[in-house]
């Protein structure tokens, strides 16, 4: 636990220490996403019949400008991961910390790429139909999840952007080794679309 606070204190002190910088701004987002687990290996019935998991994601965001064209983006946001299927669905929470850099492609369009570290937060099994209930499978889920995003930002006016981006996962999120016979090892990574307006305060 203790390395997870000192990430998130590391995140807030590179976002605060430039704080009366003038090319710094800050800003909020909100959204939707749009998430699948995709296997890497192990048997093809693990996640047999998934479809994406729709959920919307908040958070907020600063803009640090390094020139007229280039920016850094550092995010802290809220989001649901996981898939659907026809019993039910996997939830898993994160907060996830993008840290992209942003170019100027045109005016008012720029596009954006770099990593993004989550840490889950908790994670849900719901099943539905009749007798529907809900347990947590947070043990079957690892703490970090680590990929890579890249989109476009399309500024509508100097506060408002509409931004789209999508998400792959370079880390299996997944700890099935001793539950899926004869001991295979299903490595499955989190890919999400999603799409936010992105409002700034300063």
């Amino acid at each position: 636990m203790k390395k997870y606070i000192l990430l998130l204190s590391v995140f807030f002190v590179i976002l605060f220490t430039e704080i009366h910088a003038q090319r710094l701004h800050f800003g909020f987002k909100i959204g939707a996403s749009a998430n699948s687990l995709v296997l890497n290996g192990g048997p093809s019935y693990a996640l047999h019949g998934s479809k994406p998991l729709f959920y919307f994601q908040v958070g907020i965001f600063s803009q640090i400008k390094i020139s007229d064209n280039l920016s850094i983006v550092p995010e802290a946001q809220y989001i649901r991961k996981g898939f659907k299927s026809a019993t039910g669905a996997e939830n898993i929470d994160y907060i996830d910390f993008p840290f992209m850099l942003s170019y100027s492609l045109v005016k008012r369009l720029n596009i954006e790429f770099g990593p993004e570290l989550g840490i889950k937060l908790a994670a849900k099994a719901t099943y539905s139909g009749r007798g529907g209930f809900t347990r947590d499978i947070s043990d079957s889920y690892n703490t970090i999840d680590f990929g890579a995003a890249g989109g476009l930002r399309y500024a509508v006016t100097d506060k408002l952007a509409i931004v789209g981006r999508y998400f792959y996962g370079f880390t299996s999120v997944t700890k099935l080794s001793d539950q899926v016979p004869p001991k295979d090892y299903i490595a499955a990574h989190n890919q999400n679309a999603q799409l936010s307006l992105a409002y700034l305060i300063n």
